[in-house]
């Protein structure tokens, strides 16, 4: 590998800043160590003429890159083993400073049999708010996804079918790609017809009950939901895609860890949740027993203090609920507290392997059980749509599968490198 090729790939590989690697330039020119480019962009190949790729539409600016382009370049050289591949699709948006409201709105995609192959960027949406027209932002993807569906693509010769598996995205970017009305309203739930109630003490929607009627893709097709659909969605039009189904609520990441889990935490610790807060005896006892905590290897974050739990990364609430939570709680939590706890890390817990796939309705029953007693525990007021949405958690994973299998996780670590990638000082 010559030096211009081993710096390129320390800057790729590293997300080097083009302001580093124009330092490092200068250096090595200096010392006269070899013949190389002036500048990063120049290492890089960086295109001169992006306006040519980059449109404008509705609300900013538009980069449509293309979902076969990208499996050409990732699979050019694999030895391919499936006919077939599924791939899931996420969006949504990305700050890209503190001190503005600039904002990316990529669309990203994972192959599902092949979890080692990165997440791939098909488009990125740049402008001041999300995109303001769902028709011009997702139309390309859904247009290139129902040709390569229909389709396939070839990779060396071999022939693959694809289709999409999933759409996987947290609430504000669901509500966006359907055209339904966000959380915070009545009729937000987007896989059943339950109709929220507004708690005047809490100045919130509150989510009661279990039993409501299950939507369906035929009648989200008719119309039939006024209270809940706002605008027509590009998403109508994809081949073999169950709008109501396929887009999945269950995600890991921000139903479960930064959801439900940070929500009891927090609350425990502030007083919150109706139940008197954690006092600085119990809390130092706690954070003691964090900090001494040895997690398994494979978990490079460790927990952090009970002080900063406001600030822990969804991986943390994930590490405290399978690893530190049913030690540590059962001494600071009232019995009550404390069991109705356990259906909750019970059944996540089932849900997220497929060894436990025979014990799956049984979790479902437990989790039922965790959101009906939610209420006479904490009190109904703070039932909210996250706390709702964990009785549909069942129907997804036996469609889909573990949980980690329907997670925004690897595409929120996609989103952080895109933000790296971005030149600050042109913003």
């Amino acid at each position: 590998m010559s030096i211009e090729d081993g710096l390129r790939y320390w800057a790729l590989h590293y997300n080097e800043t083009l302001r580093s690697v124009d330092m490092i330039l200068a250096l090595f020119r200096k010392a006269k160590v070899a013949n190389l480019p002036k500048t990063a962009k120049t290492l890089l190949g960086t295109n001169r003429k992006p306006s040519i790729e980059i449109k404008e539409i509705s609300g900013g600016q538009y980069w449509y890159h293309g979902i076969e382009k990208c499996l050409s370049v990732q699979l050019c050289n694999a030895r391919l083993t499936h006919d077939n591949l599924s791939l899931n699709i996420s969006m949504d948006g990305l700050p890209l400073h503190r001190s503005g409201s600039m904002q990316f709105w990529p669309i990203l995609f994972n192959i599902h049999e092949m979890p080692k192959v990165p997440v791939m960027t098909a488009a990125i949406f740049c402008g001041m708010t999300k995109p303001t027209n769902v028709e011009e932002y997702l139309r390309p993807m859904v247009t290139e996804m129902n040709n390569i569906m229909e389709n396939g693509i070839n990779f060396n010769g071999k022939h693959v079918s694809i289709h999409l598996r999933a759409i996987i995205a947290d609430t504000p970017a669901r509500a966006f790609i359907k055209g339904v009305v966000g959380h915070a309203g009545y009729s937000s739930c987007q896989k059943c017809t339950v109709v929220g109630q507004y708690d005047s003490a809490a100045r919130t929607i509150v989510f009661s009950g279990t039993q409501a009627t299950q939507r369906t893709d035929e009648a989200f097709r008719e119309g039939a939901y006024p209270g809940h659909q706002r605008t027509t969605t590009p998403l109508l039009d994809l081949r073999n895609f169950d709008i109501v189904q396929d887009v999945v609520v269950a995600d890991r990441l921000h139903l479960i860890d930064l959801g439900i889990m940070k929500r009891l935490l927090v609350g425990w610790r502030n007083g919150t949740l109706g139940k008197r807060k954690w006092d600085q005896t119990q809390s130092e006892l706690i954070t003691q027993a964090l900090q001494t905590i040895k997690l398994p290897s494979e978990i490079h974050r460790k927990l952090r203090t009970l002080k900063y739990v406001n600030f822990w990364k969804g991986s943390e609430y994930a590490s405290f609920l399978h690893y530190a939570s049913i030690v540590l709680l059962k001494e600071h939590l009232e019995d009550n507290v404390y069991e109705h706890f356990l259906l909750f890390f019970c059944s996540v817990t089932l849900f997220s392997s497929s060894i436990y796939q025979l014990y799956w309705p049984v979790a479902g029953e437990m989790m039922n059980k965790f959101v009906e007693d939610y209420a006479s525990i904490y009190g109904e007021r703070y039932i909210s749509s996250n706390v709702h949405n964990l009785q549909h958690i069942l129907e997804e994973v036996e469609r889909f599968g573990p949980l980690n299998t329907i997670s925004t996780y690897p595409f929120e670590n996609k989103l952080q490198f895109l933000k790296g990638t971005v030149d600050d000082t042109n913003i």
